[in-house]
């Protein structure tokens, strides 16, 4: 059955189809074959989309090894979005951080402006810090977790926001799967769970 959906991939010229986003197949698929036969049939994975961005920047990549393979295939990691944020602005803290720490070597600026935290960005930040990245918080970050449940991440990004990330007073607009449930400042959120 996959192997008929991928000939009439190839047969139709759908490799590097775009949508009305601006998005190739590539940016959609989560199956590491799928991925790895749109590769080698010639999808670019350096494509970017309608907002500036390529695949990396979207958080369906959760299996390391279809991580690695869009690593290994060539992603550019210092492509830019239209708003300056890269692929590590997004998607770093999502799935699997420390494989995309494993290619950190790739990243041309020795400064990333983060724009979303999720339960692990801490240690992943902390890594980052050790590798001698500098970290600076984008003017609006989104939270993609309940505050109640992590109220020890919080303390954790707080501790760092105290002497190793550069940041000017950002809104945070907080989420619960894809609900906006408030928008709020670090000052606030630090009242509320200390």
């Amino acid at each position: 059955m996959l192997l008929d959906f991928m000939d009439f991939f190839t047969d139709h010229s759908l490799i590097n189809l775009v949508d009305k986003y601006g998005r190739t197949p590539i940016f959609y698929s989560d199956d590491y074959y799928f991925t790895k036969f749109l590769i080698r049939n010639g999808a670019n994975i350096n494509h970017i989309d309608n907002f500036g961005r390529t695949l990396l920047f979207y958080r369906w990549p959760k299996n390391e090894e279809l991580i690695d393979e869009i690593f290994n295939s060539g992603v550019d990691i210092n492509i830019k979005d239209y708003k300056g944020l890269t692929a590590f602005s997004f998607s770093l803290f999502a799935q699997q951080p420390d494989v995309f720490l494993k290619h950190i070597s790739k990243l041309q600026e020795k400064e990333i402006v983060i724009g979303n935290l999720y339960p692990t960005s801490s240690e992943a930040i902390k890594k980052l810090i050790n590798a001698n990245i500098t970290i600076r918080f984008n003017d609006v970050i989104k939270i993609h977790y309940p505050l109640i449940l992590c109220q020890q991440e919080v303390l954790s990004i707080k501790e760092l926001m105290a002497g190793d990330i550069h940041f000017s007073r950002p809104k945070i607009i907080i989420s619960e799967c894809s609900n906006i449930t408030s928008i709020t400042n670090f000052d606030n959120i630090f009242r509320k769970i200390s």
